[in-house]
């Protein structure tokens, strides 16, 4: 190679090496920067954020309990007041045969809804009474076609919707 060749390939290689040697020292500078300003999260940025993961519901329990999202969030009761005493255990109201119709039947029985049998319609009732009173205490608590099990109130005993099938055969015959 000629002098003039050597002459522009040292150059060229000079001119790379200087610019590869500013550009790391750049990263470096603002690598070094970087870490003295340290701004944390916006405030705005932040507010946008909490706004959009809010959830859809929550459901707040008397001991302070919160439930947000399915999942159990224990909360601090807002006023500290002194102990009171235990609550009593919630008491099973027994009702007869028309308060359990009135409570949990009339919706249906009333108007016929579903196909239900109405109230006090002896044209309604014959054929499901030629089936016999174990059969209607079955579908009753069961639950049978359009109805559901105990008509819904599932907390009511087998007793009392006994009661209420009683007292609606009562009134057909």
């Amino acid at each position: 190679m000629s002098d003039q060749q050597d002459s522009f390939v040292t150059n060229f290689s000079t001119l790379i090496l200087l610019m590869l040697a500013m550009t790391v020292g750049l990263i470096l500078l603002g690598v070094f920067i970087s870490k003295l300003v340290d701004t944390g999260p916006d405030p705005m940025e932040m507010e946008s954020a909490a706004a959009r993961i809010q959830p859809v519901s929550k459901v707040a329990l008397s001991d302070g309990t919160l439930f947000v999202s399915s999942s159990l969030v224990p909360q601090m009761p807002e006023v500290s007041e002194p102990e009171a005493e235990p609550a009593a255990a919630p008491v099973a109201v027994v009702m007869d045969g028309e308060g359990v119709y009135n409570t949990a039947c009339v919706t249906c029985h009333a108007t016929g809804l579903a196909g239900a049998p109405k109230y006090a319609e002896k044209a309604d009732w014959e054929a499901r009474l030629a089936q016999g009173i174990d059969v209607l205490y079955d579908h009753s608590i069961n639950g049978f076609q359009a109805m559901p099990a105990k008509g819904g109130f599932m907390h009511l005993p087998d007793d009392q919707i006994k009661l209420a099938v009683d007292y609606m055969v009562a009134a057909a015959q």
